[in-house]
């Protein structure tokens, strides 16, 4: 290895062809970052177990994208109720206990509360452009807990 080559884990030498790496901040616009790719989700226990689609991604497509910041939000809006989702999130056409990312959002007797998780997903630039969940537990008791999923940041090499 050198500062022009590095040693992979199958034990061969590659060239080094890029050394910088970037990521489009949040600015909450059109483009990836800050693109909604579902809302208002209200998975209940009919949907456990299964794969579901969330929606198209935009702009993730060039070949120096490797990798998309993913948030999860959640809104329990109020009273003594249940909010439950567990499962991953990942590409679509990829599998999901392999590609995806794990989250877990389990509320219970909240009033009026946001919580925001983000995880960096890989990302496959040439694979379908769309992101698929797949549920392990789902459990909701009030039409007014929601889920949103969106793209906070877009990770390129530069």
């Amino acid at each position: 290895a050198s500062n022009t080559t590095f040693l992979r884990g199958d034990g061969t030498f590659q060239t080094v062809t890029s050394t910088s790496a970037t990521a489009t901040p949040s600015t909450g616009g059109g483009t990836v970052s800050g693109q909604r790719v579902a809302s208002d989700l209200t998975y209940s226990s009919g949907d456990q177990n299964a794969n579901h689609q969330l929606g198209n991604v935009s702009n993730c497509s060039a070949s120096s994208v490797y990798a998309l910041e993913i948030s999860l939000t959640y809104m329990h809006n109020g009273g003594a109720n249940h909010g439950y989702l567990t499962g991953y999130i990942y590409q679509r056409g990829k599998t999901y206990n392999q590609d995806g990312i794990y989250f877990q959002e389990q509320h219970y007797d909240w009033y009026y509360n946001y919580t925001w998780t983000r995880a960096i997903l890989p990302w496959d630039p040439s694979g379908t452009q769309a992101l698929d969940m797949y549920i392990q537990n789902a459990y909701n008791t009030s039409s007014s807990n929601k889920f949103y999923i969106d793209i906070s940041n877009k990770l390129e090499n530069i």
